[in-house]
């Protein structure tokens, strides 16, 4: 047998023992979950495990872009619906991570989302009619539009087509247990972080929490794993959910759990590549496959170095397995850091 492509192949997987990776080339991307549902509270999103070292700032800017039409339960009139959440999302979050010592560092951030009628619906039409693929429903109603129609026990419970828009701060502390922890071939860095949202806009849209069910709060756990240019970024949280208005709080769980994971590859100290699935259980009980189904993206993108301290991270975003999620997205975030030693 011919070894040499066996060979090869494992001398580009197993790199030379060194854990010298560039900390902002392999933080995870920024994921918002932009399903209409999901919008009601502030969202815990990706961090990388490593906190700032002392008297390091990086400040983040992120944005996140995509399209909803969720349909169930359409009848033979083409008219009548059961289950529609048909908007375009679009979140922003601007960030600040603050290196306290060398063991821990503070977030501060300000989160902004909402929901509208969009500019995508025919460009998304268009691509489904051009390769065959099915359009879900997607020709039944006018391009660009808002609509959240939800149907529950032989009664209408939501029926609204007002755009949706919500400002929140994030607050998070976060300690380093251990970083670098050599295990074979393998580094290890592992933090804790318990963070919390506070509501500064709340409108009073059905879809939007009210201010009490607004206030969050959530514990987080981070891992990062490298090994030559080779990284893993994956957190986990136990986050309070906000109820929307519309449902009453004992209508849905209390509690939800949300995760990430990202792997990717270094090429040098100016580019790298990621792909990552993010997404949630979900706290709702609606009695739609769509809703109450676990929701979850996948992103595939990178990241490039503009400057000593300047990255640029992107990627295009998918639902993921469960179709419980935004069909497409776009997620772009810019980074900048200071200080330090």
């Amino acid at each position: 047998m011919n070894r040499a492509p066996v060979i090869l192949f494992m001398l580009l997987l197993i790199p030379c023992i060194a854990s010298a990776l560039p900390q902002d080339m392999i933080a995870p991307p920024v994921l918002f979950n932009l399903h209409p549902l999901y919008t009601a509270g502030a969202q815990p999103l990706c961090n990388p495990a490593q906190t700032a070292g002392e008297g390091e700032l990086i400040f983040k800017a992120a944005i996140s872009y995509g399209n909803n039409y969720i349909v169930e339960g359409l009848q033979d009139d083409d008219t009548t619906i059961d289950l529609e959440l048909d908007s375009e999302g679009v979140a922003a979050d601007l960030s600040a991570r603050i290196g306290l010592n060398n063991r821990s560092d503070f977030i501060v951030g300000l989160q902004a989302s909402g929901q509208y009628g969009g500019v995508l619906d025919p460009i998304i039409n268009g691509f489904h009619n051009l390769f065959g693929f099915p359009n879900g429903g997607r020709e039944l109603r006018d391009p660009n539009e808002t609509s959240f129609i939800i149907y529950q026990d032989h009664q209408t419970i939501l029926e609204t087509d007002d755009h949706l828009g919500s400002l929140y701060m994030t607050l998070e502390p976060r300690l380093l247990l251990f970083r670098d922890k050599r295990v074979g071939r393998f580094f290890a860095t592992m933090s804790l972080g318990l963070w919390s949202a506070l509501p500064l806009f709340v409108p009073g849209h059905p879809l939007a929490a009210s201010k009490k069910e607004s206030l969050k709060a959530g514990i987080r756990s981070y891992l990062a794993i490298e090994t030559g240019p080779y990284f893993l970024q994956a957190s986990g949280s136990l986050a309070g959910t906000s109820a929307p208005r519309f449902l009453d709080s004992e209508d849905l769980d209390a509690l939800q759990f949300l995760f990430d994971f990202t792997i990717g590859r270094c090429f040098g100290e100016e580019v790298s590549a990621k792909c990552s699935v993010s997404g949630t259980t979900s706290p709702f009980h609606l009695g739609y496959e769509r809703t109450d189904t676990f929701s979850a993206v996948f992103l595939l993108g990178g990241c490039l170095r503009t400057s000593p301290r300047d990255t640029l991270d992107f990627g295009f975003a998918e639902e993921f397995f469960t179709f419980a999620a935004t069909d497409i997205g776009f997620h772009i975030s810019w980074s900048h850091r200071t200080g330090g030693r």
